[in-house]
């Protein structure tokens, strides 16, 4: 074997050794939502068409209740070190509860979504993610980290402390918008 040879495949070995330690799987982010108090729950996202209700993809969440408040998150989002939009609105943002959320929509949590920039679809389209429990709103931002529309509004107006305590991901450097 050439040196050349060796280098390559040496460096080939560092690099995947690194990356697996770098990027975390699934299974970590399902170990540290259980380890956490959370038990994971796997919805499926439903849609309405024009041929009938069809079921699409299915996505991991992290629900972690507290006096009967239920809390709902993203595996990724709760579990990952990586910075993410919704970790670092979670662990900053604060919403004074005497005043309204404006925006489109009739529920105060879609609006606090929608003004941070995030999107939901079951308010988009007919459908969204879904267990036997029925439809879940769930905010999702623009580089795929999410959490439920309802749990988000409440860790902003200081009710559910204990899910922003278990973000891990540092702040991105970005501005929170001022919700009105």
């Amino acid at each position: 074997m050439k040196i050349r040879d060796f280098l390559f495949l040496y460096l080939f070995v560092f690099i995947s050794a690194t990356s697996e330690l770098t990027f975390q799987n699934n299974d970590n982010y399902h170990d540290y939502c259980v380890k956490s108090g959370g038990v994971i729950l796997n919805n499926t996202m439903g849609f309405g068409t024009r041929g009938g209700y069809v079921d699409g993809f299915s996505y991991d969440f992290c629900e972690i209740v507290k006096d009967g408040n239920l809390g709902m998150i993203g595996l990724e989002t709760i579990g990952s070190t990586l910075p993410s939009l919704a970790a670092t609105y979670i662990k900053n943002i604060n919403i004074d509860r005497t005043k309204p959320i404006l925006g489109p929509y009739y529920q105060p949590a879609v609006n606090l979504c929608y003004s941070l920039g995030g999107s939901c679809l079951n308010y988009y389209h007919d459908g969204g993610f879904y267990d036997e429990r029925g439809f879940s709103g769930i905010c999702y931002f623009g580089d795929g980290s999410n959490i439920a529309t309802w749990t988000l509004y409440y860790i902003g107006i200081g009710m559910r402390d204990d899910i922003k305590s278990l973000i891990r991901a540092d702040d991105l450097s970005i501005n929170i918008p001022v919700i009105q």
